[in-house]
Parts: structure tokens; sequence; C-alpha cells
């Protein structure tokens, strides 16, 4: 927001002297007493004198300048404009007039005349500060920001008290990135007028962009305890309360803007925001809602609306929140990534591999498209398709371990285990304290039946996780497990009785932990893996206790619903498979 102040020269001009108690005779009689009737506040008697003087003598550009001001005093900023023209026209160089003109040309938006209105006053009068600080307006208008700082600046040198120009210098440093530039003018503004609750704002926004978000605040508590009802401040100080994480400060911010300006969809949308931050999706979906209703054509808020509806598995909604924000704006990459995204939580890879396709050619740059897209071709079998991606993804990033982490997925789902044994290094390369590199590793060794190496790379993972973790279980399945395949049957014990209490007993997967310590059934175990996702990890674990149990072909059926039925981009997945390859090798 910027402070505009524009003026007119008020200053009437006078005739000689109409003598007191005498009816006016001449042209310059009449001006006279209009210039008497202005000041008491008749314009509409000034504006009849100075007409009468006109039907006078039409060549009185005194009478046309000073009705042009009265005019102007009454908004009429057409026939203002027309009578300052005439004057203009009859008196010549006339400063004021060109700039009185020129006011209400930037009034009624006629920007081109207005800047050529100043301009000319500039020329011929060149210390008229108002006409440098309403041409920076202009150019303000116009996004030469510039050029409005060196109007500011030859507008401060002329009259150095005036804060509103050190205010409007701000504000077009601001609109170039000159945080700290702006920092400093409006820090001047607010010497010379300290009770300005808007420089006080501007000041907290650009401490907010600059970085400084306790200056920020700070500022804008200034601005709410000047003027409690300034709707602005209290929108910014919840944005700025977001940019701190904090949230639930955030909302009642937010809430009481929207006291104050009710139809601003903004601070509905950024309700929201700071509402699914706290986990109220019910809320958040609530505020995008208005939002909508406010402005139909929100594309951002249909796109998030449909990320909390999909984070409460309101799938079909998300859906249609996602496609209505690329109907508004076909060439949003994010709406479209995450339709993707909603359209694999559906299992219809072909569609979100097709979405991520199209959110790649909006921007190649985006990593995680690429990655996402990898995981539909996974999905559908196209392992040779997802690990294009995936390596695509790495090259675009190098410092990125995620793509090589999901490489072993794939590559030793083709069987490729010393491939994606090399991936695992790699990850770790990039990202030493990466857990789901070490995890990553850890199957892929218990793929290959390297026991030991598998419980090295599942206890590093533990030691990287925080117990409520969700992953955290996996490290003890897997540590388990690839010390019993080393046959270290009382190590593998021990090793659930240290680190299994650890982990979450209320979660997925620590029925599988109750399952290796033969405190719940196989079938008990299966009975709660409630998804494909679940009766994945469940059957390869079933599977790999029979195995390591001796009983390796009642493991085959376990293995084979894998294989047909399993989510392809879990680390279970290549486990199950190498197994199942064994098996089949050992019959034939």
């Amino acid at each position: 927001m910027r402070q505009v102040s524009l003026w007119m020269v008020l200053t009437l001009l006078l005739s000689p002297a109409l003598v007191r108690g005498q009816s006016p005779q001449t042209g310059s009689d009449y001006v006279n007493r209009g210039n008497t009737r202005f000041e008491a506040g008749d314009f509409d008697g000034a504006i009849a004198d100075y007409t009468e003087a006109i039907e006078l003598n039409a060549s009185d550009s005194v009478a046309y300048y000073n009705r042009g001001i009265a005019r102007g005093r009454q908004g009429d900023h057409s026939r203002a404009i027309q009578d300052y023209t005439r004057a203009i026209q009859i008196g010549g160089r006339y400063a004021n007039a060109y700039y009185n003109r020129g006011v209400h040309r930037e009034e009624t938006g006629d920007l081109d005349g207005a800047f050529a209105d100043y301009t000319q006053a500039i020329e011929i009068d060149a210390t008229m500060e108002s006409a440098y600080y309403n041409r920076g307006h202009v150019r303000q208008d116009r996004g030469e920001y510039a050029a409005a700082i060196g109007d500011f600046t030859k507008a401060i040198e002329l009259t150095p008290g005036d804060s509103n120009a050190y205010f409007n210098r701000a504000y077009a440093k601001a609109s170039l990135g000159d945080h700290q530039g702006a920092i400093v003018d409006y820090t001047e503004s607010l010497r010379l007028n300290p009770r300005d609750p808007m420089a006080y704002n501007n000041r907290g926004w650009q401490k907010k962009l600059a970085g400084d978000l306790d200056g920020a605040i700070a500022d804008l508590n200034e601005a709410i305890d000047i003027d409690p009802s300034y709707k602005y401040a209290w929108g910014n100080r919840g944005r700025t309360r977001e940019a701190q994480q904090d949230y639930a400060a955030a909302i009642p911010d937010f809430t009481k803007a929207i006291e104050l300006n009710p139809r601003d969809s903004t601070l509905y949308f950024d309700r929201g925001y700071a509402r699914g931050r706290t986990g109220d999706h019910a809320g958040a979906i609530a505020d995008y809602t208005a939002a909508i209703g406010i402005a139909p054509r929100y594309a951002y808020a249909y796109n998030n609306r449909g990320n909390q509806r999909r984070l409460t598995q309101q799938l079909g909604a998300a859906l249609a929140d996602f496609t209505a924000a690329i109907a508004v704006d076909s060439t949003y990459q994010l709406a479209r990534r995450n339709r993707g995204l909603t359209h694999a939580d559906r299992k219809e890879y072909a569609a979100a591999a097709a979405d991520y396709t199209v959110a790649i050619a909006l921007d190649p740059t985006d990593v995680w498209s690429y990655i996402y897209r990898a995981d539909a071709r996974e999905m559908q079998g196209d392992a040779d398709g997802a690990i294009a991606d995936f390596r695509a993804a790495a090259r675009k990033d190098s410092t990125l371990s995620r793509p090589y982490v999901d490489l072993t997925v794939a590559r030793g789902a083709k069987g490729d285990l010393t491939g994606a044994l090399a991936d695992g290094d790699t990850a770790l390369a990039r990202d030493a304290k990466n857990p789901f590199a070490y995890q990553a590793r850890s199957y892929t060794h218990l793929a290959l039946r390297h026991g030991d190496a598998a419980q090295a790379d599942a206890l590093a993972s533990l030691k990287l996780r925080d117990a409520g973790d969700q992953h955290f279980a996996y490290g003890v399945i897997v540590g388990c497990l690839g010390l019993r395949q080393a046959g270290k049957a009382a190590e593998a014990t021990t090793f659930l009785a240290t680190w299994g209490p650890k982990a979450d007993s209320t979660a997925w997967p620590f029925p599988v932990i109750k399952f290796l310590g033969h405190t719940l059934t196989a079938t008990a175990l299966l009975a709660q893996a409630t998804d494909d996702n679940k009766m994945t990890e469940a059957r390869t674990y079933v599977a790999l206790d029979l195995i390591y149990a001796g009983t390796a072909q009642a493991a085959r059926p376990h293995l084979e619903w894998v294989k047909l039925h399993g989510t392809r981009t879990y680390f279970e997945y290549p486990v199950a498979l190498a197994e199942l390859r064994r098996l089949q090798t050992a019959t034939h």
C-alpha cells in the first residue's frame, strides 16, 4: 500500500480590488467577489461570479483559473480540467495551472496527461516540490519505480520536512526489492510523523521481508496500538506470525482483519492456511470455501482446499478442487502436481503420470514431479520409466538423496540388487544423516541376504530417528530380521527386546514387532493389515519369518501375493521378489 497525497495549489489569483459596498461592475470585480465567496466556502456562488467575469471578458485567464479551483473543490474534475486548459491557452507559462490540471487528470486516471502537466509545471518552476512529488506518484502507478525515486528525492531536497515524500520514496524502493532502503525512508517518515500507523505497517512488512520478524511484529503492534481499526496491520501481523510458524497466534489476527474487512478473500485464504497448519482441517476448508465465495476464480484457494480435502481423505472432492484450480489457470503447475498425487491416492496411476508430465512441462526444474511420476510408473510396472525419472531428478538436484533412496526399490524390483546397493551408497554420500538412506540400504542388504549389514544399517537409521517417528519401527523390524538371517537368533531376540519397546505401540507397523516377538500370530497380523500397503509389509515379514524358520515353501503364497498385488514403491517389495526368485530357482 502507498500513501497518496495529491493536492492542488489553492492560491486564488486576484484582480484590482472592488471598493467595499459597490456592486460588481467589471470582470475584475466579479473575480474578487468570487474569491471572497470561495474563501467563505460558497463554491456555487464563487463559480457564478467567475462565470460572470468570463462572460464580460472571455480572455480573463484569472477567472478561468479560479473557477477551475472552485470546480475542483466540488469534485468536478472534467470541467476543472477545461478551465485550467483555457487559462493555460490564455495565460501561457502558467505553472500552477499545469500542476492543478495534472492533479485532476491523475484523479480521473489520465496518467499520461498528468505526467505531461507535472513535467511542464517543473519546466516552468523547477522549485515546485509538489509537482515532483505528484509526478513521482504517476511514475509509481506506471511501475517506473527508479524514476519515481528520483522525483521523490528531488521533492525531499526542496522540502526536507515532508514525511509523505519519504513515505512514498520508501514504497518505490520496496517495489524494487530494496527492503533496507525502504526501512530507512519509513524510519525518517516516522521521525517526522511519529503517529502514522501506515508507516509502521509498511516498515513492519519490509522488516518481515528482510527476515527481521521480531522487528516486524514490533512495528505492526505499534500500528495497531495507534489505530486498532487498521485492517492491513492485523492481516500483516498474522502473516508475520505465520512466518514465525506461530499459526495459533496468527489465526486471531486474521479473524480481526476479517471483522474489519469481511470482503477480503485473501484474509480467509491466509486464515485457512494457518488453520490447516494447526490441524484444523475443517476450519481450513471452511475458510477456503469463504475465499472462493468472494472470489470464484481464486485458483490458489481451490488448490489449498483440495490439499485439505486430500489430507482428510475426501479424495473425490480434492480432485474436483484441483481440477477447478487448473480450469482457472491452466499454467498452475502446483495444482497439476497435486491433482497427480490425488489420482495416485485413488490408484489412478496413468492419470497421475499424465498430470506429472504436464507439471514437468510447466516447470522442468521441479524435481518432485519427476519423483512422483517415477512412483506412478513404478506402480504401473514400468520399472525402466521409473528409473529414468529418478535419475532425471537426481541430475536436476545434485544434493538430494531421495532419488537414490527410491532407486534402490526400482532397481531392486528388477533384480539388480547390486545396482540398488550402489544407489544406497550414493544416497548416503549425498546425505550421511538421512535415515531413509540407511533404511533403503538395509532392505537391499536384506534382499541380498547380507544379514549383518542389514542390521548395521537398520541400527544406524534408528540412531538418527526419534522413537515417535512412524518409521522408527521399521529399523527395529529389519534389524531383528537381519540378525535372524545371519543365524544370530539370540542376538535378534535381544535386539527386538531392546529397541521394540521404544517404538510407538499404537501405530502400524508395531503389530509386526509383536509378531516377531511371538505375541501376535500371523493370522492376527494379516487381519490388522487393512489396506494393500500394510498387506505388502505384513505378507513380506510373515514370509521372511517362515523362510528363516526353515519353512520356505510356506512363504511362497505370501510372496506371490506381494508380486501380484503389492505396493511396488515400498522397500519390502524388492525383498519379497528376491526371495520369490530364490524359491523359483530352487524348484527348478
